[in-house]
């Protein structure tokens, strides 16, 4: 239908995007005083607990 075309199931696309989200997540975490940090984790965990 589209010749050199990748189509993404929606699937495949949420994933990546999963994947985007725990990478600047992680990146966050690491320009955070220690303090901050245990928040944006714990933040971060809800997160992932609510999209799964």
């Amino acid at each position: 239908m589209f010749p050199g075309r990748v189509l993404f199931s929606q699937g495949a696309l949420n994933e990546r995007h999963r994947q985007v989200d725990e990478r600047e997540a992680r990146l966050d975490e690491r320009d955070q005083p220690v303090s901050k940090r245990k928040d944006i984790v714990e933040l971060r965990d809800d997160a992932l607990e609510r999209r799964a």
